[in-house]
């Protein structure tokens, strides 16, 4: 097998993992804003693009909320990070009719587990797959829930709780 060489990497990633270091190392803190794309551009040695879309990656990860018009601002993940998390679990449920709800407390307590200071949101995918998929998963194979299904996902001491809801008539 031929020796294939690896593709370079784009700056927007390059500049996506200098300001997670700059975020775990609490130059940037939580609450607190970014320079404006201008100075991080100048800052990186890149255009003003490449920051773009770095900030955007960093949004998709959970690590800033970005307002038009405004600077970024460093975040912790919320509620609408997590929603954004779990919307492909919920299409593929949905497409075998079960419908899945989660509380605020489960959510609350998925972002709480899921959330690292040092690596931001990447840890809540995990997260989500080790306390809501493959717990949900063994039980629709085990026939607990099954098509019509919603499952009601509840927040609770030791982990999350899972139950039935009211069926969804089609």
């Amino acid at each position: 097998m031929a020796n294939l060489p690896l593709g370079r990497r784009k700056r927007s990633h390059e500049i996506v993992e200098l300001i997670e270091g700059a975020i775990a190392s609490g130059e940037f803190e939580v609450g607190s804003k970014l320079p404006s794309e201008k100075e991080l551009a100048e800052r990186y040695g890149v255009g003003r693009p490449s920051v773009r879309e770095a900030l955007f990656l960093l949004q998709q990860q959970g690590f800033v909320d970005i307002t038009s018009g405004a600077r970024a601002q460093v975040t912790t993940p919320n509620a609408k990070f997590l929603t954004d998390q779990l919307a492909g679990l919920v299409k593929r449920l949905e497409d075998r009719k079960i419908h899945v709800q989660l509380t605020d407390a489960a959510k609350e307590q998925l972002v709480q587990e899921g959330y690292d200071p040092t690596y931001g949101a990447r840890p809540l995918k995990r997260t989500i797959q080790r306390q809501v998929l493959d717990p949900l998963a063994m039980r629709v194979l085990e026939g607990v829930f099954a098509e019509g299904d919603t499952v009601v996902v509840h927040g609770a001491p030791g982990g999350l709780r899972f139950e039935k809801g009211e069926a969804v008539r089609a």
